[in-house]
This record gives structure tokens, sequence and C-alpha cells, in this order.
């Protein structure tokens, strides 16, 4: 799917941070993370939703996104020393995320929300882009 920016990634036309890669999956982190370190496990075969993967697919995500947060803890330590994982649909290929916490609302969309004409709003587009160079080091860390 070329229009699919998670596809593109795969397929390499698209430039990402890559901290794991095996024959079914590819881990990334996010260019919008909520804190460093931030990733998200895709599936290379595309699936809309989660609730389409084969099951064996299903529970590789979980296991390689355990992986994956169990090395956090031990390279980032966040201070909260807990993980969050994620699954949600904003874009249409399956992805898993895996958060390094701060704060108790990491994974509650807190640094999303926002106020407008008196509502809360959730808009990702608040989040401010990842510094490159800081990237760069998380991602060799990851890797190791």
């Amino acid at each position: 799917m070329t229009s699919c920016v998670f596809c593109r990634i795969i397929a390499g036309t698209l430039p990402a941070h890559v901290i794991y890669e095996d024959d079914q999956v590819i881990g990334i982190l996010d260019h919008r993370p909520i804190r460093p370190g931030h990733c998200m496990i895709i599936p290379k075969q595309h699936f809309d939703y989660f609730t389409n993967l084969p099951e064996d697919l299903a529970a590789h995500i979980v296991r390689v996104g355990n992986d994956i947060g169990r090395k956090m803890l031990e390279v980032l330590k966040p201070p909260l020393m807990r993980i969050g994982f994620v699954v949600h649909g904003f874009v249409p290929h399956v992805h898993y995320h895996v958060i390094p916490q701060h704060d108790e609302d990491d994974i509650t969309s807190g640094v999303c929300a926002g106020i407008k004409d008196g509502k809360v709003i959730f808009n990702a587009e608040s989040i401010p882009l990842a510094d490159n160079a800081e990237q760069i080091k998380i991602a060799a860390l990851m890797r190791k």
C-alpha cells in the first residue's frame, strides 16, 4: 500500500529510527513521542485493525513489545519505572505503542489534550516533533 505511511517505512521509502526488526515486525521510534523512547511495533504485513491480525502475529507483537519494554526499563529508567502499552487506530495500519512512563497520564493522552471552545480535545499535532539527535542516541541504546 503505497499510501500507507507504515508500509512506506517498511519498504524503506520513508526514514525511521529502527530499534528492532525480524521477519514479521519492525520496531521504530515514534516521531511524535509522548516521552523519549516511545516506540511502535508494526507488522510488516498490512492490516488495518488489530482485531484483524492472526492470533500468532498479535501474540508476537505483544512479546516483542514486552522485550522492548524491559529494555526501556533497563536503559532509559523512566521515573515511574513503568511501561505503558497502547493500541489505537489513528493510522490505518496496526501499530502497538510502547511508552516509558514519566507521569501517570502518559498513556491517557494527557499530553495530547487541550481545551478549545470550552471542550477538551485531543490532537497528536500538539506533541512536538522529536529531536533527531536525541532519536539517534535512543535508537542506539535500544539496539544494544
